[in-house]
């Protein structure tokens, strides 16, 4: 048996293609949550806060993405105004998508 041939006796074998894949994507799909409406008083809140936050304030925020909630904590590198989001390190972050946010500095 030449090199090739018994080095292919190794490979991984993969008898039911694409179950791996299918099983994360119904995984995924159990676990999704429905986005939450903030009440009136939080989204006031949200508002006033969003006034004091310049860019390099440090804050938390928690946000909706793909079906679940996420909270990010860092530094804001940018306050978009007219497009309405907020650049946290790397992330954009949409104002319609932020439940809550908290200035930590």
């Amino acid at each position: 048996m030449n090199r090739e041939d018994r080095a292919k006796q190794f490979l991984p074998f993969d008898a039911l293609n694409g179950l791996t894949a299918e099983l994360k994507r119904r995984a995924e799909k159990v676990y999704r949550v429905e986005k939450r409406t903030p009440s009136e008083e939080k989204l006031k809140e949200i508002s006033e806060l969003f006034l004091r936050i310049e860019k390099g304030s440090k804050i938390r925020v928690v946000f909706y993405c793909d079906g679940k909630y996420l909270s990010l904590e860092g530094v804001v590198k940018e306050r978009n105004v007219i497009y309405k989001y907020l650049k946290i390190e790397d992330g954009k972050i949409f104002f319609e998508d932020i439940y809550d946010v908290e200035i930590i500095e």
